[in-house]
């Protein structure tokens, strides 16, 4: 609905660039004319955005009736966009996807009790039971959602290995805790900075926040330097800065973080919360830890510093990970999804 700097944002962003140099003609609907802060798009992308403000019924209605007469295909990239594409196909002819890319039902239960949480919550559920074909951007989020189709369409996300690489990576080890400082209790970042603080009582540490919340206060009892990277090169320096970098989020379909710091040549410290298990593997390129143990990070951060082979050993496998899933690799992969859709619209008509 809005356009952001959001990782499923990031998402749409990226792969519409590479699907417009692919030779798709694309198009982007945004119905918060506010909300419009985003990634840089390929040049002949039409980005659509609404005139006016309107309340959540009235953009949903926008979006549906804001449908190019001549779109073969129409993505939903969250619940209640899913409507609106649904809607659009009362009177339009068109391949109807669902790009899902979280447990939607479930993002909201960090929230207090409230009519709002509750509406949203059952909202999402309904969404997944909507006429459109599903695409899963993890096998862990399809298993979740479990609507069971007889051929689901996972296609894993990927890393521009074009500003995400451990070119001029600084030589050595050093002592640096990256992590991303969020408000939010389900990306875990009070986590962190509990963990680095225990760190901290045993050994020289220095911990290195990224964060878009300017009243963002990490709590942190060591150097500390937060930082608002303005774009993908400036977050990958930060990367190739950092001695780990930890993810200790509580639940997410995918999880590009990680991946990203990998990319970077950079040690990773992940939680088990989802998405991510589909391509970390624990003490081959990452060390993993529950959810929501501090312990766990903290000892993990700890056998990093005490072990700089160890670092080093993930630290390799961790760029092989990322090296095999690309964002060119996922642009095929819907490329191919959306072709295969030609036969069956054709063979309906």
């Amino acid at each position: 609905m809005g356009l952001s700097k959001s990782g499923g944002d990031r998402v749409m962003v990226e792969l519409s660039n590479r699907l417009s140099a692919l030779g798709h003609d694309v198009t982007i609907l945004v119905s918060k004319p506010g909300v419009c802060r985003t990634f840089p798009l390929d040049a002949r992308i039409h980005l659509q955005v609404a005139d006016r403000s309107r309340n959540v019924a009235a953009q949903l209605l926008w979006l549906a009736r804001s449908v190019p007469p001549n779109a073969e295909i129409v993505i939903a990239n969250y619940y209640p966009t899913a409507f609106s594409v649904a809607l659009a196909r009362i009177w339009r002819r068109f391949a109807a996807f669902y790009l899902i890319q979280g447990y939607e039902s479930r993002f909201f239960r960090f929230e207090g009790p409230s009519l709002r949480k509750w509406v949203r919550k059952h909202s999402a559920s309904l969404s997944y039971f909507l006429p459109l074909r599903h695409i899963y951007v993890s096998r862990w989020l399809c298993d979740q959602v479990g609507r069971r189709e007889a051929r689901p369409v996972v296609i894993s996300n990927g890393v521009d290995e074009k500003s995400f690489n451990p070119d001029n990576r600084p030589a050595g080890a050093n002592r640096t805790v990256m992590f991303f400082g969020h408000t939010q209790r389900n990306k875990g970042s009070a986590l962190v900075a509990e963990a680095i603080n225990r760190v901290a009582q045993k050994m020289p540490v220095e911990a290195l926040v990224v964060t878009q919340d300017k009243n963002y206060q990490p709590g942190l009892e060591c150097p500390t330097h937060i930082v608002s990277p303005a774009d993908d090169q400036a977050l990958a320096d930060c990367y190739r800065r950092a001695g780990v970098f930890v993810f200790a989020s509580w639940e997410e379909g995918f999880g590009l973080p990680p991946l990203e710091a990998m990319a970077c040549g950079t040690p990773v410290v992940c939680s088990r919360c989802g998405g991510v298990e589909d391509y970390t593997v624990d003490r081959s390129n990452c060390l993993k830890v529950e959810a929501g143990d501090v312990a766990a990070i903290e000892a993990a951060i700890t056998a990093l510093f005490r072990a700089p082979e160890l670092g080093s050993s993930l630290a390799k496998n961790g760029l092989i990970t990322a090296r095999s899933l690309t964002w060119d690799k996922a642009a095929a992969g819907y490329a191919a999804t959306f072709q295969a859709t030609v036969p069956e619209r054709e063979k309906a008509s």
